[in-house]
């Protein structure tokens, strides 16, 4: 088969590496169909439960004061208890009484805005509600986002104080790359290091951009060379090496077509370990499967645009998990090459690749905040919570979603960082999925 690729695709216009395939990115959770791992189809959610309320617990308030000796929080105003889940139809019922308003007890949290100046630049934060997931969980120093790509740039500073010691699975390098060591990116488009960054740039320290994983640690591994270039060996050697470290996340923006019984089962013994794959579904446009991301125990993702359209270069089909924004994705760059974007070190990239680590880092999230739940568990509740989206790409006139809540399009949608936080403590946990 042809040795995957990274590439990317910036400012518009799609840059195809010499031997050119499109980078990709890999998420060790489920895809299509959803029996093969055993899951059962996602919940739908009604739109009420993106409100956190407190279990149990309607607040009333009265126009006549209480009897006495009744606790309360005033002379007319208390906490019902009442049995979880019945809170909405409790506090209708007790609307339903002249003198009497009723709700659940919703929790409010305090909004937090990351003072990283090109924070108002990142519209795909916004769009995937990370400032409301942010006010939930902003992630944990011991979980770890595996990178397997090209490196990274390992003194940036929006990077180095997120960046565990690195691993390198390349041997003899050619004319064209020379032999490398370590986990320092030569890519000639900084490919690991714009991945690097989406999954978990350092946030809220006054520079440079924010990422959706403020706390998540980064644990680059370098599988492509400075062509963008690597085979099924050093990737599986990087699975490997993922494992052994400890990480609890994997991204994989890196693929091509053809399945690979032996990629295949170093996915799974990555599933196995209990680590979430991400990988991009990779930039040909096409319906062909692509692979690691089509790989079973693997999420794919796929790329929109700020209108919430997928991307024409966005692979798609039955085995598509969730997509993801990847359109002008401003992240950090090589610090050392010509042609950055907004200042030194950070530039704008376009597909697969980017769409992929915004998975990665939401998988960051929630296993921050459950670390006991397994890959399957955390991948079902990433699609359970994605926003359906309803238009159908440029040129399409039929898009429907079948009844497991899929389409071959968009999978079960755009990721929505905020509702998966929220869906994750919620009672209906259970139904999601074995982990």
């Amino acid at each position: 088969m042809p040795r995957p690729r990274c590439a990317n695709y910036d400012r518009g216009v799609l840059r195809r590496w010499r031997r050119g395939l499109a980078g990709a990115c890999v998420l060790a959770l489920l895809t299509l169909p959803l029996l093969r791992a055993g899951i059962e189809p996602p919940v739908a959610l009604a739109a009420e439960t993106d409100a956190e309320i407190r279990p149990g617990e309607v607040l009333v308030e009265t126009d006549q004061p209480l009897a006495p000796g009744r606790a309360a929080l005033t002379a007319s105003r208390y906490v019902a208890r009442v049995a979880p889940g019945a809170e909405r139809a409790s506090a209708a019922a007790l609307n339903a009484r002249p003198g009497t308003r009723a709700a659940p007890n919703y929790i409010r949290r305090a909004q937090v805005t990351p003072g990283d100046p090109f924070y108002a630049q990142q519209w795909a934060l916004t769009r995937i509600e990370a400032p409301s997931a942010w006010d939930i969980q902003r992630g944990v120093a011991s979980v770890t986002i595996a990178v397997l790509d090209s490196g990274a740039d390992l003194g940036h500073p929006d990077l180095a104080g997120k960046l565990l010691a690195g691993e390198n699975t390349l041997g003899a390098g050619s004319a064209a790359c020379p032999t490398t060591t370590t986990a320092a990116d030569d890519h000639s488009s900084a490919h690991g290091t714009h991945v690097a960054g989406i999954a978990g740039a350092s946030t809220d320290d006054g520079a440079g951009v924010a990422s959706l994983a403020w706390r998540p640690m980064i644990l680059p591994i370098k599988v492509l060379d400075c062509q963008g270039v690597g085979d099924d060996a050093q990737i599986v050697a990087g699975i490997d090496r993922a494992i052994a470290r400890g990480a609890q996340v994997i991204n994989l923006s890196v693929g091509g077509p053809g399945q690979s019984s032996v990629l295949d089962a170093g996915i799974e013994r990555a599933w196995r370990a209990g680590i979430i794959i991400v990988a991009a579904a990779g930039n040909q446009g096409t319906t062909t499967p692509f692979y690691p991301a089509a790989s079973p125990h693997a999420l794919a993702v796929g790329a929109t645009d700020a209108s919430d359209r997928l991307l024409p270069i966005s692979n798609h089909g039955w085995w598509l998990g969730v997509v993801a924004p990847g359109s002008a994705i401003l992240s950090t760059y090589r610090r050392d090459l010509d042609g950055w974007d907004v200042a030194l070190g950070y530039q704008r990239k376009t597909g697969t690749s980017m769409a992929s680590p915004h998975v990665a880092a939401l998988a960051a999230l929630l296993i921050s905040s459950f670390p006991g739940h397994g890959p399957d568990r955390i991948g079902g509740i990433i699609r359970a919570a994605a926003d359906r989206i309803e238009a159908c790409p440029t040129g399409i006139t039929s898009c429907p979603y079948d009844l497991t809540g899929h389409n071959d399009y968009y999978g079960h949608g755009r990721i929505n960082a905020a509702r998966a936080l929220r869906l994750v403590r919620s009672t209906i946990l259970p139904l999601i999925g074995r982990g």
